[in-house]
């Protein structure tokens, strides 16, 4: 090493900038410390994709000087979230003090051990990521969002901790990508929570069901019951809209290698997965057909308020001609009149100013109530939802004839696709944090 002198890269020099921008996308961190004359070339990409943990938000706690990082947020791409820990720094972002219970100490208060924790970060942060494309989150962060909650007495509070996920995001989120290594309730919960904060366009669901062995399904005494525990919860659980939401895409794999079951596990596997997928459709029609009506009355209803406005319009040119008529003929004696109307209302308690300012009151609670309508407006269902799964062929000859004809018609319309699992489609997707 001691033989290598400036002169020695005299030579590199022609090539100088290529190898730069070489290193700037193989390892941009080792170009920031070598030179920071690089810096604002290096952050974004350094910055593009981020785990979200308390060192990558470091410099939002300083009092001052945080400007630079929250630039540098500015530019993250892909963000991935995983474990309590990494959740609650998302939290913490949003200023407000909390605290955190096990649901098992919640029963026990002397048992637990928790207490008020007060934010790091001096000031109160929002939209953080504006250029954000993707939110992957590992089940590990469904898990802490589940087990977890605000506070003791207010359990319900546990749906705020995902919202304030949603309040870092732009409103124009391209995907959110969901490891589900789990299929209980509580975990189909979390999914539908976080796509009800952070809308995104797409949605992505790598599911890992569990098939039941024989002893189980014997034990079980109904080997249906089993099985739908494991994959069933696909055609009750699996999302038919959220807001903005037009795409879903679902993956399908079993938690232990296939070639390790037996053939009457895998038979109760095609069943119970071509029940679901029947059950799936039959909700995801309905969410189209009640979309379609609430369409149709709505189109009804302007079509009506329209001709009433054209009905007043009318009557009120009417009724102008009609006062000009009285107006002319009652000039000689206005002011006497104007009294006598007066003296008539205070008489009675009559108070303009009240009338009037109620008249506003009540036109702005039409208003509200327009407006509140306008914000209870249930998600448009999808535009398409495509489940890949194993076996695709013995699961689409066990539905029912009923409904694989509601199946075949949202395949028809491009509503709907279903194909056999394969994992160059998951591999499509792009580097994910965590395998699967």
């Amino acid at each position: 090493m001691s033989t290598i002198i400036p002169t020695t890269f005299a030579a590199l020099h022609p090539v100088h900038h290529i190898i730069l921008d070489e290193l700037v996308v193989s390892d941009p961190l080792s170009v920031l410390t070598l030179s920071r004359l690089c810096y604002k070339r290096v952050i974004p990409v350094l910055y593009r994709t981020i785990h979200s943990s308390p060192e990558v938000f470091r410099g939002l706690e300083l009092e001052q000087g945080y400007e630079r990082t929250r630039a540098a947020l500015a530019s993250t791409e892909t963000l991935s979230i995983g474990g309590s820990t990494s959740i609650d720094t998302l939290f913490e972002l949003g200023g407000r003090e909390y605290k955190r219970v096990c649901h098992s100490c919640a029963k026990n208060r002397s048992a637990s051990t928790s207490e008020y924790v007060s934010t790091i970060y001096p000031r109160c942060y929002f939209s953080l990521f504006r250029s954000l494309e993707r939110v992957e989150i590992g089940f590990s962060a469904l898990q802490a969002s589940r087990t977890y909650c605000l506070n003791a007495d207010r359990p319900d509070l546990e749906e705020d901790l995902v919202a304030r996920i949603g309040f870092q995001t732009p409103a124009d989120l391209e995907e959110t990508i969901f490891h589900l290594d789990e299929d209980g309730v509580d975990y189909w919960h979390q999914v539908d929570t976080h796509l009800h904060y952070q809308m995104p366009q797409e949605a992505v669901i790598l599911l890992k069901g569990e098939v039941p062995n024989s002893e189980e399904l014997a034990v079980s005494f109904d080997g249906m019951r089993a099985g739908i525990v494991s994959f069933g919860r696909i055609g009750e659980r699996l999302p038919t809209a959220w807001p903005n939401g037009e795409r879903l895409r679902v993956f399908v794999r079993a938690r232990q290698p296939w070639e390790t079951l037996n053939d009457y596990e895998l038979h109760e596997y095609t069943i119970t997965m071509a029940l679901a997928l029947v059950r799936y459709a039959e909700h995801l029609t309905a969410r189209i057909e009640w979309r379609e009506e609430w369409e149709l009355e709505n189109d009804h209803c302007k079509d009506e308020d329209s001709e009433d406005d054209e009905e007043d319009n009318d009557g009120s040119g009417d009724k102008k001609d009609s006062e000009g008529d009285e107006d002319g003929k009652s000039d000689g004696n206005s002011e006497g009149g104007d009294e006598s109307e007066r003296s008539a209302d205070e008489s009675e308690g009559f108070d303009h100013n009240e009338i009037e300012e109620s008249d506003e009151d009540d036109e702005g609670s039409e208003d509200d109530e327009s407006d509140g309508d306008d914000a209870h407006e249930e998600p448009k269902p999808l535009d398409r939802v495509e489940i890949h799964f194993p076996l695709f062929d013995q699961v689409f000859v066990h539905m029912p004839e009923e409904g694989r004809q509601v199946v075949d018609a949202l395949v028809r319309d491009g509503r709907m696709v279903l194909e056999e699992f394969d994992v160059k489609a998951v591999e499509e997707l792009g580097e994910m944090r965590w395998s699967w």
